[in-house]
């Protein structure tokens, strides 16, 4: 797999904490953004996750693969990839949660594993997220094909190939991680699904919440966004979600303004 995880100056650097909140001494904590609104959270702590069956947990999640597969919503997600400026040749995903307790993460890896499988990206799906319990890793690798990646990247990969990132309703943080390990022209190999860039921007009123994604600000007149209709049963499952392209940016940007200031 081809990746490198960048520092200053892109130069390979020994993953560094970025900041309390992700590297508190709970270090199950999901990367997955909790939405205020939920009424029950989308991750557990390793010790109070209830014990599913393996063989009811996989067929539960096929089943809802099924339901997506025959969904209005999935169509109009078909559309939307067919779209894209240039298909992936690899997929990552980041902050899914415990899909053995949320049915969220549970409809949301299914439509992962349904885009690779009707599109045929790749044989194996880079994933993870640090709350994954030792049952959903063995589902992830053995029913659906997936490689857990075995440390915490906090997004910094960097890629060098159409790389489709699948991170619904993750932290911002993440996407900016993303971003700024790509700058330069590997920002032309991202395809993020994920929270709209555009609304990120129009719902940054403070100086302080700007600064925190300037990154995207400046990429606004570059970015291709392909909104997501949100016409699943369940509103809150994909609400908010985008597909995100960069188009072609001139050199002078980049030069203008190094990744180091941004960070």
């Amino acid at each position: 797999d081809e990746f490198i995880l960048v520092g200053h100056g892109g130069k390979p650097l020994k993953q560094k904490p970025i900041n309390s909140r992700l590297n508190s001494p709970n270090t199950s904590s999901s990367l997955s953004e909790r939405r205020k609104h939920e009424s029950t959270p989308k991750t557990h702590t390793n010790s109070t996750i209830p014990t599913t069956p393996r063989k009811d947990l996989v067929q539960k999640l096929l089943s809802q693969k099924n339901d997506l597969l025959n969904s209005p919503f999935f169509m109009s997600i078909k559309e939307n990839f067919s779209s894209l400026r240039e298909s992936p040749k690899d997929i990552v995903c980041y902050g899914l949660g415990n899909f053995s307790v949320s049915f969220k993460s549970q409809y949301q890896l299914m439509l992962l594993v349904l885009l690779n499988e009707v599109f045929q990206i790749t044989e194996h799906i880079h994933i993870y997220d640090p709350v994954f319990t030792d049952v959903e890793r063995s589902i992830l690798t053995n029913d659906f094909s997936c490689n857990v990646i075995p440390t915490n990247e906090i997004g910094k990969r960097r890629v060098t190939k159409q790389t489709l990132f699948y991170m619904p309703h993750c932290d911002k943080l993440l996407y900016t991680n993303l971003i700024i390990s790509n700058w330069g022209d590997d920002l032309s190999n991202l395809i993020i699904f994920g929270n709209s860039f555009q609304g990120y921007c129009e719902r940054s009123v403070s100086k302080k919440t700007r600064n925190e994604i300037l990154c995207l600000f400046l990429l606004q007149p570059h970015t291709v966004e392909l909104k997501i209709k949100n016409n699943f049963v369940r509103a809150d499952v994909f609400n908010d979600q985008s597909f995100h392209q960069f188009s072609a940016i001139p050199q002078e940007f980049f030069v203008t303004i190094p990744n180091w200031q941004i960070r």
